[in-house]
């Protein structure tokens, strides 16, 4: 039985144990994270240098130094787990090979700070978005910028690809979210629905769906089954304060998300578990290749990273909103 119906059934909803591990950082604030796709290593932004940790040990496997001159802002790790990059508030955009720790190449494309960045699940593109509100695609075999979204009025805060590679979103300060298609890279679509600052933006694991969270405290599914009809299919009002980052699990059912409060939360369609890490929560990803169990990384501003496991934390039996 999976877990969580194993907790639904027996009536397990009071906490009854913190299981949350400290990852070792040297700087308390941290704002990039990002899980090999196999999840058995975890890379972390700990101010200009990203060391990498075993997610079963928690020993320290590598560390990528000299690429940046402040503080990096967005990790991402390839799926073959060849590639990484990073963004930072120098403005400079990182490409690493994963294996070596090595730069291979340097790219100076914002002119402000990176905000997020991400590669597409080919590995042929980069996106990066930024405090000059702009989107920028980096064609990785071409060695070269090949688009530039001016779109956005305001900060851009998340840039993401579909597992599929069909999609590329982004969104902003502006409140709007661009869905952008990836055959043509023009935009599908702009979608409103929050009420202020987007921080984040997810695809479920088939780029059906679009998750997306804000300063008004709501999550928001888009469906994207018939992109002549996209629509919200569920809000959910899940704090009462900002949400800064969001993550899907595999199974598509599952999310968590994490405010300026300190409070990391992951929804299900039976209930809510929730957690305190005593620091707004600036990254949350669940641990790839999950079955039954619910482990999520917690990047902090100001308690550095934690894993955390869903059987630890509190549980509210109230199903999210439609």
């Amino acid at each position: 039985m999976p877990l969580l119906a194993l907790l639904f059934v027996t009536g397990v909803f009071g906490q009854k144990r913190s299981d949350m591990t400290r990852i070792r950082t040297r700087d308390p604030v941290v704002y990039g994270v990002s899980f090999t796709e196999n999840g058995e290593a975890l890379a972390v932004a700990d101010d200009q240098v990203i060391n990498v940790f075993s997610v079963r040990t928690l020993a320290l496997l590598n560390t990528f130094a000299g690429g940046h001159t402040d503080r990096i802002m967005s990790v991402d790790i390839s799926f073959d787990s060849t590639l990484m990059v990073s963004g930072g508030k120098d403005g400079t955009l990182v490409i690493w090979d994963f294996t070596t720790a090595r730069i291979i190449e340097t790219l100076h494309s914002h002119n402000g700070i990176i905000t997020s960045v991400q590669l597409s699940p080919d590995c042929r593109y980069l996106v990066s978005g930024g405090t000059d509100d702009r989107v920028v695609l980096y064609d990785m075999m071409q060695n070269r910028i090949t688009h530039e979204f001016t779109l956005h009025d305001d900060d851009v805060t998340s840039v993401v690809f579909s597992p599929d590679g069909q999609w590329l979103a982004s969104s902003g300060a502006d409140g709007k979210i661009f869905l952008y298609d990836t055959r043509t890279f023009q935009v599908a679509d702009t979608l409103t629905g929050h009420k202020s600052w987007v921080r984040s933006l997810c695809f479920n694991r088939d780029g059906t769906r679009l998750l997306s969270c804000g300063d008004d405290g709501q999550v928001i599914t888009w469906d994207l089954e018939d992109p002549a009809q996209i629509s919200k299919q569920y809000i959910n009002r899940v704090s009462l304060t900002w949400i800064l980052t969001l993550d899907v699990r595999g199974d598509d059912w599952v999310y968590a998300c994490g405010d300026l409060n300190g409070r990391a939360y992951i929804v299900t369609h039976f209930g809510t578990y929730r957690a305190g890490v005593g620091a707004p929560v600036t990254r949350i990803l669940f641990k790839p290749t999950q079955k039954e169990l619910l482990m999520i990384a917690v990047a902090t501003r100001g308690n550095g990273v934690v894993l955390l496991d869903g059987i630890g934390m509190k549980w509210n039996q109230k199903k999210r909103s439609r």
